[in-house]
This record gives C-alpha cells, structure tokens and sequence, in this order.
C-alpha cells in the first residue's frame, strides 16, 4: 500500500533531477553534467566572458518568465570516500535578475532509494542581482550511500553563474545516524570517479543546449476546437492502452498527445478532423476506423481461422504507465499472445471480430480492434512484450498550451481506464474532461497548471488521488500553528515559540480573511480528491498553515477565556509545519499497559521491544497516522490462527471503458508467532489512517483482535498508480481494488471505531491526548 508522507510532502515532491542528459551532453573530458525535468525552460553552458577567477564560469539561464523546474550542473562521484562523513561544498555564485526559489550549490546522495538525499539550500539561495557570492551547503552522507552529486542549481528566472567550487570532508558524521553499506556495489556508480574535478569549469563544455519547447502562449478553445480535443481524448486512451499493435507499444504517447492537441484543434470540419485523425493514428494503430456518427461500422478484415493460430491482445495487471516510479507501482502492462487452435478465442480474451466502436463526439464515431489474429508457432509466443516507449522527441513544458492540454487528456485516460471503483464512486468522469481542457488552455503559469491538474483530480473520490509538481517555482512556509476541527469549530493546537499571545492551544479562529473558517474549510475540501468527508477534512487542516512563504492571511481569533476576539495579520515564514507534542514512540503509560506508536517506531526498535509489548496487561497500538513499522511482526503475535488482511486486488484489464474483468487477490499471509499476546489491546484510528494504516486496521476490524479507539479511517486502500504527464508534473490515483475480508466494500467506508472518541476544546486546553485516554481505560477494565 502507498507509504504516505505528510501533506506537505506530497505536494510537491523534492527538487531532484528526474530527466538526466548524460556525458552525450557534453565533451568525452567533461565531467559535469545537464540536468534538467527536460521542459526547455532552461539552457546552460560555459561562459568564458564571466569569471570569479581564471577565464570561464557555468552559466544557468531561464527561458520564459516564470519557468517550470530546475537546471542542475552536476558533477557525479561514487561515494565510497564519503560514507559516514560530514561534506560540505562552498563556491562562488553570481545572479542576475533571479527570481523565484533562486541560484544555489547542490549537493546530493543517492542510495538504494528512489528519491535522492538533498543538502538543505533554500534558505541559502540568491535571487535578485548579486555579485560573487560565496555560498556553502553541507550533507551528512550515509553508510548506504552510492553516489555523491556535486554541482549547482537555478530554481527560477533571470541567469546564474558559479565558479570555483571547493567538496570539503569536515569529519566522521554522527555515528548513530549510520546505517549498514550497500550489500553489493551497483555498476552505474561503480564506474564514477571519487574525486571532483574541473571544478573551476575550465577546459570543459556543457555540450549542445536542450532544445526549447514550442511555447504557444494562453487562449480560449473554441466550441468547435473543445469538441475537436474531446474527441481526440476519446480516441487516444483506447488505442493507447488497448490497440493490439507494436507501434503502440513502442510510441511516446506523450509526443503523440501534444502532436495530437497540435494538429485536431484548429479542424473547421467533421471531415477534416477525421483526417488529422486518421494521420495521428495511421502509422502507430493499424485498422482503426473513424467515421461519420450513424454510418455502418466499417466492416472488419476477416482472418483465416481453420489453421493453428494465436492472439495477440493487451493485459494490463492495472496500468503501467510510462516512467512509473517502480517503487511504489506494481501494475504492469503487455502485449500477450495465447493460443487459439482452429481460431477458437480463450475465454477471458478479447475476440479480433468484436473491436470496440464507440462515438468520438463532434459527429464521429471510430472502431477500434482489441485483438489480433497470428500464426503459430511465433517465437514469442505466450511471452509478454513489456511497454518500451521511444525517446521523447517533443520538448513539453507547462508554459505551452497544447503541453498543458495533452497533460489533461493524458490524466484523464489514465483514470477513466485504470481506476477500480467507478462501480462503488458516484462520478461523471466525462463531465470531469472539457473543463479541465479548457482551463488548461488559459493557464498562465505553472503554478496555474498545477491547480488545474489538482482540481480534476479533485473531482475523484479517492484518497489517493493527487497531482504534482515535481519543483516549486518559488519558496514555502507555515504558519506558526496547528489546527483541527473540534466541536464545530477551528481550534489551535499547538503554537511555535514566539507566536503572538492570542495564539494559544484552544483558541477559536472565528474567520479567515473574512470569511467564516467553516466555510473556507469547506471551500477547499470541495477541491480535494478524498473517498470520505473526514480524509478530506484531514487534508484541508494539513493544508491550511502551509502556503507560499510571501503570503499571508488576516484571522480573527478568539483566546480561551477572551471576552472578545482580535484579529492578527500572520505571515507564511516558519520553516517546519508545527505538530502537537507526542508521548515517546514505545513506553508505559499506565501500570501495567504499554503504548506504540507505529507511526514514529522503526523495525528495529519495535523488534526491541516486543518482549516488554507482549508482556503486558494491556497494549495500546497508535495506527492514526502511516506506519513506518513493519506491522506484521506484532499482528502475527495478536492470533493462534493465520491472518489474512483484506482483499488486494490488482485488475485484470483487457476492455476499455474502466470495464474490469477478473481480478488477481495477493492478500497479507500472516502465521501466527509465538509467545501469542495474551492481554486486552486497544487499536488508535483516525481520519488520517489511509492506506497502508488501514491494511493492518482492516485485520483487527475484521478478526476482532481488539477495540478500535476514535474515529473512521480514510477508506482508500491499495497500491497507487503514479505517472508523469507532458509538462514533467505527477498524477496520482489508486488502481488496485480493496475489499474488506467479508466481501464487503472498504472504498469510502474504511474502519469504523467500536468506541468513537471526539476531541474537546477543553481537552487541547489541557494538552490531554482524548483517543489515547479513553483506549487506556478500556485495557484496563474501567
């Protein structure tokens, strides 16, 4: 299930650089590198004009006003020298006219996972005009490290130059931070250098620029050209994901969405935008047919069915999308070829006769064929051809309308086929399509685009549902509270230090730049994708103390016990969201009763004190928030009986349409280990329990292992679905099915508590932790 982080982190993912041009970019002597989300906002080279010292600098420029993402020069080394080590990098940096989040060095690590260890830079970026700066950032590089990147970053407009750079090893790190070394070394980074070099940047090349991206500025569709990209939309899932061939298979179908956008939307006629139709698809899908609404589906070439033959059709174990992050996507998708001797079909497999026919709208109808007929023996036979897109040719960037475009329709294919609840949700994901598109067409900016992307996941019922930005343009901060929704109202609590006096656990905030907080809460929860009221209500709570850090807000509050309220003018410039103060993650909190907190307990320190947890009289487990445990390890102490979780289903999908066919179960398989818990247990859940919380509170629920303590999870279950679209932004959505153990549906219901527990104001007051009391009186007996 998906590991959720907080809000704030799913937001907006870390800047790192997901699209490397490689050594090809630059001189065979070069050791530095162009990185890039590949949108042709920004181009980069060596200056010789510009110097701190010697004859040349790198030099980072922006191409539009408000470009999308970050260029990186970089210089990759194998870590081995650095494991276990402070490092710090120092140079000179120079600045014209930036804006946004700035110029700054990097410097990064990588290990096994997917997603880079950054050195902290935002707050020592430059914007505006600078002259030579000199700027330092430092990392503590793990025992798990397998590359070291050096370099630096422009996040933003105007142009940056940087120059002699100095990696410096400041001592051993923090030894309790230290984890085991890689088991094996891995060959891309086993061929890298230890040490920098040229970091002066002289003698070398960046190489040939990325080309820019065709930027066609802001307008509105027209009637005809929105019913021109509806159609387009229609047509372009269905032979994406379903259209037997080897050309699609092997197309860039982000290339083929904006060349597509491109070419339908300015057709004046029904014909000519069969035309550019029938050209888009021609040379990648074979045999499909686009005609006139209520002319006879065009007859189907007939196959030779009396000798061996087999079929060749699309399975997808859920959607495999292109550049899926493998870590968190286990759907996969293939061209498949099964027997048919004497041309009978396997059931289960779509039929070469029956393609699927459907209207496009704007007065055409197309079919589309879902099956093959071959000759066996093939020497691929039964084998599987994986998706193996080709090389982007078509540089896309958010400041290009038709790049915006595509990344809706892309989106929305993407859901509409691939999402397993359209039979539980009540939702009219067609309905979702034209306003998207349109909006996009006026976006402005990237941000804008974002919003958009956002808001039409915004229309999906589902937790998991999300999309985005792989950069910020510009600089984030929190406000210096915490907020829940207690007692029909918005109550603070907790504050950072030095907040204003009104500010207090317990006070009221009565309104919100004038409006009433209820109605601003609501407001944004109508924008949130969420299968249930109480996840959405979780995520606009995250939401609110967390915005761009040159903004503000005007509140009205009212102080536990003020006879009246006062209103504050409050900033966006803390640099850490504040969270209420917790018990230890592992301890005792009554006589005889232990507490975990799965949300903040490693495995190791969970397998630590698993004798003391079974030994107790009651046991309180914390499963409000994600689990960083393994929580197998204390369910399979919990039964003498073998614990199934709930039913994970991944779908078998052959048909468009989101029509599902069977699906493949891969449950939790969970022997029971001895010694077995013998006390009573207590289970803490909470609107923020999603997901993979909710796998482990499925099994109590289910097995009625213990009481469940305060108030409904999250319902969304399974293994999410996470892809990029033209523009470089991510979209999220679940596409595996859950069912609870019974059969019953879990999506949108989740785990109800068997004693609901409510926050009080007066209980924030105190600092009481309510759920938490009431689970300790129920171990106990009381």
């Amino acid at each position: 299930m998906l590991t959720r982080q907080s809000f704030t982190a799913l937001l907006l993912l870390p800047l790192v650089s997901t699209s490397v041009r490689g050594r090809a970019s630059a001189s065979p002597a070069s050791p530095w590198t162009l990185s890039s989300l590949h949108t042709g906002d920004y181009e980069a080279a060596i200056d010789s004009a510009v110097a701190h010292s010697g004859r040349a600098s790198a030099r980072l420029s922006a191409r539009t006003a408000i470009p999308y993402g970050v260029e990186t020069v970089t210089q990759p080394l194998r870590a081995d020298s650095y494991r276990g080590r402070r490092v710090r990098l120092s140079g000179f940096v120079k600045t014209r006219d930036v804006a946004g989040v700035g110029a700054h060095l990097s410097l990064s690590v990588n290990t096994a996972s997917p997603i880079p260890l950054l050195a902290p830079a935002e707050d020592s970026a430059l914007t505006g005009t600078s002259e030579w700066t000199r700027r330092a950032v430092e990392l503590t590089v793990p025992a798990n490290a397998l590359g070291l990147n050096v370099g630096v970053t422009l996040n933003g407009s105007g142009s940056a130059w940087a120059d002699d750079l100095t990696l410096e090893v400041l001592g051993p790190a923090d030894s309790s931070r230290a984890v085991a070394p890689p088991a094996a070394p891995v060959a891309r980074f086993a061929s890298l250098p230890d040490t920098p070099t040229a970091l002066d940047f002289e003698g070398v090349d960046l190489g040939a620029p990325e080309p820019p991206a065709i930027l066609e500025r802001p307008r509105a569709t027209s009637t005809r050209g929105m019913e021109n990209l509806a159609a387009l939309a229609r047509l372009l899932g269905v032979v994406r994901y379903f259209h037997p061939s080897d050309g699609v298979r092997t197309a860039n179908w982000d290339d083929v969405a904006v060349r597509g956008v491109r070419m339908v939307e300015g057709a004046p006629t029904r014909d000519s935008l069969a035309s550019a139709l029938r050209t888009l698809f021609r040379d990648v899908a074979p045999g499909v047919s686009i005609y006139p609404t209520g002319r006879r589906v065009p007859a189907t070439a007939g196959a030779d069915t009396g000798r061996a033959a087999g079929v060749v059709s699309w399975l997808n174990q859920g959607l495999e999308m292109d550049g899926a992050i493998t870590a968190t996507n286990s759907y996969r998708s293939g061209l498949v070829t099964v027997p048919a001797p004497g041309g009978v079909i396997p059931r289960g497999t779509p039929n070469p006769g029956l393609p699927w026919s459907g209207q496009l709208g704007a007065g055409l109808s197309a079919s589309v064929p879902l099956a093959r007929l071959v000759e066996l023996p093939r020497d691929d036979s039964l084998r599987a051809r994986r998706i193996q897109p080709a090389v982007a040719t078509i540089v896309t960037s958010p400041n290009d309308r038709a790049s915006r475009i595509a990344g809706v329709i892309v989106a929305w294919n993407a859901v509409r086929h691939g999402f397993p609840y359209f039979d539980v949700v009540k939702v009219d994901w067609n309905a979702a399509l034209r306003p998207a598109m349109a909006k996009a067409a006026r976006d402005s900016s990237p941000a804008d685009y974002w919003a958009t992307l956002f808001d039409l996941m915004g229309r999906l019922p589902d937790g998991h549902g999300n999309a985005l930005m792989q950069a910020a343009p510009y600089k984030f901060g929190f406000l210096p509270f915490s907020v829940d929704w207690i007692e029909q109202q918005l109550v603070i609590t907790q504050v950072s230090p030095g907040a204003p006096a009104e500010l207090q656990r317990g006070t009221v905030i009565e309104s919100i730049d004038g409006v009433p907080s209820g109605q601003v809460l609501s407001s944004r929860e109508r924008r949130l994708p969420g299968a249930t009221a109480g996840w959405r209500r979780t995520r606009s709570l995250l939401d609110l103390p967390f915005a761009r850090r040159d903004s503000s807000i005007t509140v009205r509050v009212r102080a536990p016990g003020a006879a009246s309220s006062s209103e504050l003018r409050l900033a966006y410039s803390g640099r850490a969201r504040v969270t209420e103060p917790a018990l230890p993650a592992i301890r005792e909190v009554s006589e005889g009763v232990m507490y975990v907190d799965l949300a903040r307990t490693s495995d190791p320190q969970l397998s630590a004190a698993m004798p003391k947890l079974l030994a107790a009289k009651g046991l309180i487990v914390d499963i409000r928030n994600h689990p960083r445990a393994n929580t197998m390890t204390l369910l399979s102490h919990l039964s003498s009986d073998t614990l199934l979780s709930d039913h994970f289903e991944s779908p078998l999908i052959r048909e468009p349409d989101g029509r599902m066919g069977e699906f493949v179960d891969n449950p939790w398989v969970i022997p029971p280990q001895a010694p077995r818990y013998a006390g009573k247990l207590a289970v803490l859940v909470g609107p923020a329990a999603v997901s993979s919380s909710e796998s482990t509170l499925g099994i109590v629920e289910h097995y009625h292992l213990g009481a469940l303590v305060g108030a409904p999870s999250a319902g969304t279950n399974g293994n999410v679905n996470m892809f990029w679209v033209p523009g470089r932004y991510q979209v999220v959505f679940t596409g595996m099915r859950v069912r609870k153990r019974n059969g019953g549906v879990h999506h949108g219901v989740g785990v109800q508590p068997t004693i609901p527990v409510a926050r009080t104001i007066r209980g924030v007051i105190e600092g009481r932790d309510e759920v938490l009391e009431r689970a300790i009186a129920e171990v106990r007996g009381m």
